[in-house]
């Protein structure tokens, strides 16, 4: 009976909402493996729509996903370090959108990377860590 239900949930939600069950799945997953709060990615979100005047259902949620990684290891970094890796580097790293193929980009990571290195292993958050797997090339 629950595994019917379980379908039964899925497809109702999959024609509710606009994003394909990928780009879903795939932020979820981008999420959980960055150890985000989903609570907090929501609340972003909600931010993001009002401030912009953004139809939700219109965004690309995997690129809002991987913009919210992007903003709180800059916080984190300036918070440890000083360094604001958006303002204060010569090659800034920046979200290409593209749904469930979304990736960070930069013309050079290092500059990003040498930052973050200067902050101790055991001191990173894991959202820390995860944006320097992805960028770490």
């Amino acid at each position: 009976m629950y595994d019917t239900l379980d379908k039964e949930v899925q497809s109702f939600l999959s024609n509710l909402l606009p994003f394909g069950s990928l780009d879903l799945y795939t932020c979820v997953k981008t999420l959980k493996e960055a150890d985000v709060d989903f609570g907090e990615f929501s609340e972003y979100v909600e931010e993001f729509c009002k401030d912009t005047g953004s139809d939700l259902f219109k965004l690309d949620i995997c690129a809002m996903a991987f913009d919210y990684i992007l903003q709180e290891a800059r916080r984190e970094i300036e918070e440890k370090i000083g360094v604001d890796i958006l303002n204060d580097l010569k090659n800034e790293v920046y979200v290409i959108g593209n749904y469930c193929c979304t990736q960070f980009n930069s013309e050079d990571y290092n500059p990003t990377i040498k930052t973050i290195e200067l902050i101790a292993n055991d001191e990173r958050s894991p959202l820390l860590d995860w944006f320097m797997s992805q960028i770490d090339e």
